[in-house]
């Protein structure tokens, strides 16, 4: 790059993050370059031959009205030079660099598109979330600001996941039908796709870093899988599918593990024996229930984590097809991960309650419960004024009180009288 190519570039970096780039008349102040700051680092004036050929370029630049300059040192080393800001045109042509009003429109024309093609209400949302923050800023969002082939990459990915409406697909599968390439999402997609879904996506942003999700799970979510998901349960009923039926209470107390590639063919949960159905969000507890507690007329459930969209139909279904008078129990870590998994449980059904996770069981098991981070007790205590969690709010204040929370496996040992 030549000096002046240096030069003209730097000052349009600096003139991109002032705010004369937002529009005409909100600053007075120049965009400016100053040797003496080290805003040049090229620009050696000890080495004569440097000096010179510099102090050459910066002149034609004069000449041509890009840029004004002030002199030190008998009028022969730089002192500032600075933008003619009537000239920001024609220097934009010299660098022969996208002027940031172009690009701007440029983006703001592909996020348009974006919005106008897909329905999926989050990428809708984070496309008119970024049309809106470039149209009032009149510079690049940050994300935005990525290597052009980053946001190309997203773009394709947004496209590519819109027409799912609700299926799954796995991840390379998924890879290969954006990219032509069985990893490139993984590799160079996956952790900025999933920064959107995680801002946009409601199923999504509920599993923050409390629930410990790994992106695998995060991306499970939203219907993207490593391999497919496994529903594990056990109870006495009967489930019939389109190609026949299955006696799950065959396999004993510690029932079966139904893969969700089968999920479109349950038809049904014959279930009229069961009484009471636990969803347990911990797998050590899940197995020791079964080993110790179960009862026959139990249906037992491993709810491992946040909802997939696969597993929405499944809960639809049990939801369905259980009996009026059938309770539903969750039972999850006394901690903000486990009120959240209660709070979607109970969006697909409605009549479900917490069960061991109330203060009582905060002060019973305190002195084993696991201490947190004043931060973490904050984001509790905000809990408290949010109508979503009014069933929790003693066992809140009550974790506050105590200043832990409560892991399932501390209170396994005394589960002989459940009910």
């Amino acid at each position: 790059m030549s000096y002046s190519e240096i030069v003209v570039n730097r000052l349009l970096d600096k003139y991109e993050k002032s705010r004369h780039a937002q529009g005409q008349g909100l600053s007075n102040r120049r965009v400016l370059l100053k040797t003496d700051r080290g805003d040049i680092p090229e620009y050696d004036y000890h080495n004569v031959d440097i000096r010179d050929a510099f102090n050459e370029a910066v002149k034609t630049l004069v000449d041509v009205g890009i840029i004004l300059t002030t002199w030190g040192r008998k009028g022969f080393v730089l002192s500032e030079i600075w933008l003619n800001l009537d000239q920001v045109d024609q220097a934009y042509r010299f660098t022969t660099r996208e002027s940031q009003e172009h690009v701007c429109e440029r983006y703001i024309l592909l996020l348009t598109e974006l919005k106008d093609e897909c329905i999926t209400a989050w990428i809708r949302s984070f496309a008119d979330d970024q049309i809106n923050e470039i149209k009032l800023m009149r510079r690049l969002s940050s994300l935005c600001k990525r290597e052009n082939s980053e946001i190309s990459d997203l773009l394709i990915a947004l496209r590519g996941y819109d027409p799912l409406r609700g299926e799954s697909i796995s991840i390379r599968a998924f890879s290969i039908k954006c990219y032509h390439d069985s990893k490139h999402f993984e590799r160079r997609v996956k952790e900025l796709f999933l920064t959107v879904a995680r801002k946009y996506e409601p199923s999504l942003a509920v599993s923050d870093d409390e629930a410990e999700l790994g992106w695998r799970e995060q991306l499970m979510v939203i219907g993207l899988f490593a391999r497919p998901e496994l529903y594990e349960l056990s109870g006495n009923m009967t489930l019939r599918l389109k190609s026949g039926c299955v006696d799950l209470s065959a396999f004993g107390v510690f029932g079966v593990a139904l893969p969700d590639t089968h999920v479109g063919d349950f038809l049904e949960f014959q279930m009229e024996s069961i009484r009471k159905v636990l969803f347990i969000e911990n797998k050590t507890c899940y197995d020791e229930y079964l080993l110790r507690h179960k009862k026959q007329e139990e249906l037992v459930i491993y709810q491992g984590g946040f909802i997939s969209q696969k597993k929405v139909k499944l809960l639809k279904k049990l939801a369905q097809c259980a009996n009026r008078s059938t309770n539903f129990y969750f039972w999850g870590d006394i901690d903000i991960g486990g009120f959240r998994m209660f709070l979607q449980l109970k969006d697909y059904i409605h009549s479900i309650l917490p069960w061991k996770m109330s203060d009582i069981e905060v002060r019973q098991y305190c002195k084993t419960g696991m201490e947190r981070s004043d931060g973490y007790f904050i984001k509790m205590d905000a809990l408290k004024s949010d109508p979503s969690f009014t069933q929790f709010r003693a066992t809140i204040e009550e974790c506050l009180k105590c200043r832990v929370t409560i892991e399932q496996e501390s209170m396994i040992e005394s589960l002989a009288d459940q009910w």
